[in-house]
């Protein structure tokens, strides 16, 4: 199964600019839960490093890993990295990830 986050306030909402947003569901346990806030940054539309990004295919708009590599850009698909399908777009890049519900009463920053 793909490991992913969906994002459904994003698809009713088109965004620009850097805006935080918070998580509906998740399936990268430890990483990004519901309920964590994401700060993304909604002007950039191309894989350029490693990291989670914005994506939007279809109907489904989520979060997933990504990363540059010399045949283009890579998606990672479960157990593996696999080539960002032509009819993916690319809404943005999370700069940071806030975890809430581990912090104990703290904001705790885990990515970024």
């Amino acid at each position: 199964m793909a490991k992913s986050v969906e994002l459904v306030s994003v698809v009713a909402c088109p965004q620009a600019g850097v805006q935080l947003v918070q998580v509906d569901t998740s399936t990268i346990p430890n990483e990004i839960e519901a309920g964590d806030l994401l700060r993304i940054d909604f002007d950039k539309h191309k894989v350029v490093k490693d990291g989670y990004y914005v994506l939007r295919c279809g109907r489904w708009t989520g979060v997933r890993r990504g990363t540059d590599s010399p045949a283009g850009p890579k998606v990672y698909d479960g157990d593996e990295w696999k080539a960002l399908p032509s009819d993916v777009e690319i809404l943005g890049y999370v700069d940071k990830v806030y975890m809430p519900r581990r912090a104990a009463g703290r904001w705790e920053v885990a990515h970024g």
